[in-house]
């Protein structure tokens, strides 16, 4: 379910790739980020580099930052650190938000991660940090479940609501699936390319599609009436607008995208994209700054304004809902 998959597998075998970062050119990449920048650790999982917690140190001391992880590899040391580099408030520096992707209760999770024992592993992490954070007495970093909707877990919502409360976290959110893999062609691909991708269909059937809806409203109903804070993605979507993204009937115009004026992505290579691999330039042969301003990323901005945003974009969870298709 994850659309970004074979963009990681393929990864290795694209022309201009060469060896992952150093931890001394990552420290170096987050020096030329401005401070009040909120740096997001994704993957892949980000843990699984043996430096992670090094480079986190660093960031958390010059900014704030989120991690999005798999929450698998968090042993009770872990917790103990990334409890530790918690902001004393939104506005500082430090780590605010620790996002765990969790997709069902555990035989569902375990299914569609493809790993007996993942959900063990990943709640357990789960209650390190809220154990831990607890005792410190500390509000931050929050604890997050991100969930993505999908035809194996759509009758699974209500009862992620209740392990999250057990659990102790402090919001659930529930992101639409993009149909789209994120193959190597998008790196060298024209924006003409972009432009016209046919959105692939997201195959729920009638039933699958009255469980969801059925389930939506039942999240509806909840909100504000239990501790743990429910969040659909993009914020503010209508529960009937979240049915036509997953029936094929949403049309652009209830969506903006204003994210490449606001974020950019940074691969594990130095390659920065805005958020589909359209390759905007590399760290190693150009400063952030120059980046940021330049040709590719002008060039885009300029062609996502004109289109109001990409059939690619469908699903994402930085679309903002406007509803000006209704």
């Amino acid at each position: 379910m994850c659309q970004f998959l074979p963009l990681i597998e393929d990864y290795n075998s694209l022309p201009y790739s060469n060896e992952e970062l150093t931890t001394e050119e990552i420290k170096g990449i987050i020096d030329q980020l401005p401070r009040f920048s909120l740096i997001t650790f994704t993957g892949g999982e980000p843990f699984l580099r043996k430096d992670f917690l090094d480079i986190l140190e660093y960031t958390s001391r010059r900014n704030k930052c989120h991690i999005i992880t798999n929450g698998a590899s968090i042993t009770e040391k872990i917790a103990m650190t990334l409890i530790h580099k918690g902001c004393d408030n939104i506005f500082k520096k430090g780590l605010v938000l620790i996002a765990v992707s969790i997709e069902g209760g555990e035989d569902i999770h375990d299914k569609i991660v493809g790993k007996k024992g993942s959900f063990r592993k990943s709640t357990e992490g789960i209650r390190q940090l809220v154990q831990y954070r607890r005792e410190k007495k500390k509000k931050y970093p929050l604890i997050n479940i991100s969930t993505v909707m999908s035809a194996e877990n759509s009758g699974n919502f209500s009862e992620m609501v209740k392990i999250a409360d057990e659990l102790g976290v402090d919001i659930i959110s529930f992101l639409t699936m993009n149909p789209y893999s994120f193959s190597d062609r998008f790196h060298e691909a024209s924006l003409e390319e972009i432009r016209g991708y046919t959105r692939p269909a997201i195959n729920l059937d009638a039933n699958q599609l009255s469980t969801l809806n059925s389930q939506l409203l039942t999240l509806n109903s909840m909100m504000g009436k239990t501790r743990v804070q429910i969040r659909f993605s993009p914020p503010g979507v209508p529960v009937s607008n979240i049915i036509k993204f997953y029936e094929g009937t949403a049309v652009p115009e209830d969506y903006k995208c204003f994210s490449p004026w606001s974020k950019l992505a940074i691969t594990s290579r130095g390659d920065v994209v805005p958020c589909i691999n359209y390759k905007f330039g590399n760290l190693r042969e150009k400063t952030f700054k120059e980046i940021w301003n330049g040709e590719e990323a002008v060039r885009f901005r300029k062609s996502l304004k004109n289109d109001n945003i990409f059939p690619l974009c469908f699903g994402c969870c930085m679309l903002e809902y406007t509803g000006n298709g209704q």
